[in-house]
C-alpha cells in the first residue's frame, strides 16, 4: 500500500484472512503478506473504505502475478 500514514489496522480486515506485517519504507509504502481465498478485486474492495482514497494498493500474487513494469 502506496501513501500510508501508519500501519494498517489488520484486525478491521482480518475477515479477509491472516495478516503478517513484512516492512515500509520512509515514502509511506507498506508491505503485508496475506493468506487468502479472497481475489485481488475482493481484497481491494474491502481495503479501500478502510485506508482511504489517497492509499494506492497493490496486489502481488503468490503465483508470481504482479502488475506490469513492477520489475
Amino acid at each position: 500500500m502506496k501513501n500510508m500514514s501508519t500501519e494498517l489496522d489488520t484486525e478491521k480486515v482480518a475477515g479477509l484472512g491472516a495478516w503478517a506485517y513484512v516492512g515500509k519504507d520512509h515514502h509511506g509504502m507498506y508491505w503485508y503478506d496475506l493468506k487468502t481465498l479472497a481475489s485481488a478485486a475482493e481484497i481491494k474492495q474491502s481495503l479501500q473504505p478502510i485506508v482511504g482514497d489517497s492509499v494506492s494498493v497493490s496486489i502481488v500474487s503468490w503465483l508470481g502475478l504482479a502488475p506490469i513494469g513492477f520489475v
